[in-house]
Order: C-alpha cells, then structure tokens, then sequence
C-alpha cells in the first residue's frame, strides 16, 4: 500500500480538484472563491508530498535495520518533511542506501531532464489554462509561464545531485516562497496577515514564483525526483530485500 501511494502522480491531487471547479463559472464573485479553493488545493498537494515522504522513509526502516535503528533515534531531525533541507535528507538517505547496496541511483542526463521539466510544465499550463483559476488570475498565469519557462538544465542543477534543487538558485528561493506560503495557509496565518502581497514583496519577485500556479509546479518537480528514485529502488529492492511487501 505504502509503495502504491509513493509512485502515484502527484497530478491525481489536481486532477480531481480541476475536475471539481468545472460546474464554476467566471466572474467577479467567483475570485473570491478562486483564493480559497487554491488554498485547500495548495494544502492537499503539499500535505499529499509530506507523507510520500514520510512513507518512504517507513519503508527505508522496514528494510534496512542500520537505517532503522538512526531513524527511530534521529526521527524529529526530519520533521514534517515539508522544509527543502527536510527533503533532501530524505533524497541523501535514499540515494546512500541504494548505494550501500550496489544499485547506485543514474541521474538524469541533460535531455532527459529538461523532457522531465518540459512535461510538467506543458501538463500544467494545459490544465490550468482551461480552468477558472487561469480566468480569474491571468496575471499570475501569465507570471507562472514566464517563471516556468526559465526553468531547464543546469550542471549541479535540478536532479543532478542529493540536493533536488543543486545549486539552482531560482528554484532554491521559489520553494522557499513556497514554503512560507504553505505555514501562512496550514497555520491560518491570513487571519490576521493582510491578504495580499506587501509591496516589497511585489518588488522582489523578478521570477514570478509567488503564485500559487508557480508554487505547484516547484512542488510537482520535487515529486518527480522521489517518484523516479523509488521506482529505481523498487526495482532492485528484491536484489536486496528478501521479504516482499
């Protein structure tokens, strides 16, 4: 069960939710509405990536009795998993462990990460632009496709090494900005913080990663990393594990 769950798509989450705002039409009335379903969608997608993480690294101390006994001892050093320094230990672990055992984890190589980025990309801006939220906010569609077209391959980037990010630091800083979002919407921090962005805020976001479509799509490239490399693990676990799921 835990295997099904951390090779599923993260797409299902948005799939159902798209699937849900169909019966909307646009309008002034509805943008209101736009901010709180993007709200709940936006917490059910991190939510969703958190316990795959969380998941993973139950079935890490399933298999591996070394790793077991650190992370029943070292368990709150990860957290909610939600934090990108949280993430990466995750990735480290996996990745060591994989390693230890003699079926190294083969990064991605150029093509195939910029055919990764593209597919999430058009996957989303197809879905997206065809729904109320791209309706209602095309300014922060049209921000999230200038954002998401600068993202592609670079040496020690995007899944070429145990820091899922590397040093891209254009993606480092918008999973930062979304991070900080994720805390404002779980911890109803907008209760009492004005809802809109401060002006600095407006005038620090060159990239335009401080939307909620720019937010998902960092989030569906962190999910592609961890898919990926459990498949990899899956595969080989047998080599190595002698008790099946």
């Amino acid at each position: 069960m835990h295997t099904d769950f951390i090779l599923s798509n993260i797409s299902d989450v948005l799939e159902d939710a798209l699937d849900a705002t169909t019966v909307l039409d646009q309008g002034i009335p509805h943008v209101a509405v736009c901010e709180y379903l993007l709200q709940s969608i936006y917490l059910k997608i991190t939510g969703y990536q958190e316990q795959k993480l969380k998941c993973i690294l139950w079935i890490l101390a399933n298999d591996n009795f070394d790793f077991r006994y650190r992370y029943l001892k070292e368990a709150n050093d990860y957290r909610e998993c939600s934090q990108l320094d949280d993430k990466c230990k995750v990735l480290r672990e996996l990745k060591d462990i994989l390693d230890d055992k003699g079926y190294p984890y083969q990064f991605p190589t150029k093509d195939m990460i910029d055919s990764q980025i593209d597919a999430i990309r058009s996957f989303l801006i197809n879905r997206f632009e065809t729904s109320i939220f791209s309706r209602c906010l095309p300014r922060d569609f049209s921000r999230f496709s200038s954002f998401s077209s600068k993202i592609h391959y670079i040496e020690n980037g995007y899944f070429t090494s145990s820091k899922i990010f590397g040093g891209d630091h254009i993606l480092t800083n918008a999973f930062k900005t979304a991070y900080r979002h994720r805390n404002r919407c779980a911890h109803n921090l907008l209760s009492y913080q004005n809802n809109i962005p401060s002006l600095n805020d407006l005038a620090t976001d060159d990239e335009g990663a401080d939307n909620y479509f720019s937010r998902i799509f960092v989030l569906f490239l962190v999910d592609n990393v961890f898919t990926q490399m459990f498949k990899h693990y899956v595969h080989n676990r047998r080599n190595f594990v002698k008790t099946p799921y």
